[in-house]
């Protein structure tokens, strides 16, 4: 399962970091929408695998490499 969470200032960074070392999710995208997370929140998230975005053009190409990965493991 994929989790895209939106809104890192009320309390995303947490949530994200929660998902990701729960090891249920396989991937984790965090979306900075009001470009507000602080360096020592990203590094946090960084810590634990988290894909932040911080556009939605970035979100795409993220996509992408994650698709491209995914045909990868499959061959």
């Amino acid at each position: 399962m994929n989790v895209f969470l939106v809104d890192l200032t009320h309390g995303g960074v947490k949530i994200s970091s929660e998902l990701a070392k729960s090891g249920t999710c396989e991937n984790v995208f965090a979306y900075d929408l009001y470009n507000t997370l602080k360096r020592e929140d990203e590094d946090l998230l960084i810590t634990y695998d988290v894909n932040i975005i911080k556009d939605l053009d970035s979100f795409k190409n993220q996509l992408k490499l994650n698709s491209e990965k995914m045909i990868e493991r499959q061959k």
